[in-house]
């Protein structure tokens, strides 16, 4: 893959340009390959040019997603940020769009309202849910509270093999942390195969 393959594809989705058809998810499935691969900055500088309003909502909550991965969860909170909070009184938003925007705050450290919007969802019908909030336990120090709650994750049947990937790679480093504080048993790691 190529950076002029990326740019020709997120030339429709510039501020000023019209979506074609199909476009939105080949530009975000490059951006997704630029991530895997570890070129985040590459990946942020084509978000950035993106503007998520234009896009159809299965890509908008898949940019906002990027976004969080690439390490510019601003771009994420700014984004969802009208669809959570269409007004100071009420909470909107689906529940992944919520999921999400809640990851976001707790990649900026805004850890406890992150929390609190992730104990609203379902972690039944929506597993990030599990995941996000082991991440805000894990960004205070509370491995113990990450555990169960990464075990419920990655047995969750609706996961992608790389959700599940994502899921036991956190769940070892969580019980290597836990073993290493003397909380968990000593116990070889079965989760990365």
């Amino acid at each position: 893959m190529t950076k002029i393959s990326v740019r020709r594809t997120a030339s429709s989705l510039h501020r000023d340009s019209p979506i074609r058809s199909g476009e939105p998810m080949e530009l975000l499935d490059e951006i997704e390959s630029l991530i895997r691969n570890g070129r985040h900055p590459i990946a942020i500088e084509q978000l950035k040019k993106v503007q998520p309003s234009k896009l159809p909502p299965k890509a908008f909550l898949r940019f906002c997603s990027l976004a969080r991965r690439a390490g510019s969860p601003m771009l994420a909170v700014r984004a969802l940020n009208q669809r959570i909070h269409p007004s100071q009184r009420q909470v909107g938003g689906t529940d992944d769009e919520k999921a999400e925007y809640a990851a976001a705050l707790i990649a900026i450290g805004a850890v406890s309202e992150g929390i609190q919007l992730l104990q609203t969802i379902d972690g039944s019908k929506t597993p990030a849910a599990f995941l996000f909030r082991s991440f805000a336990h894990m960004n205070l120090w509370e491995y113990s509270a990450a555990l169960p709650l990464l075990e419920s994750y990655v047995a969750h049947p609706a996961l992608s093999p790389y959700e599940k990937l994502v899921g036991n790679v956190n769940l070892a480093g969580t019980e290597a942390s836990l073993r290493r504080d003397g909380v968990a048993e000593q116990k070889p790691n079965a989760h990365i195969k």
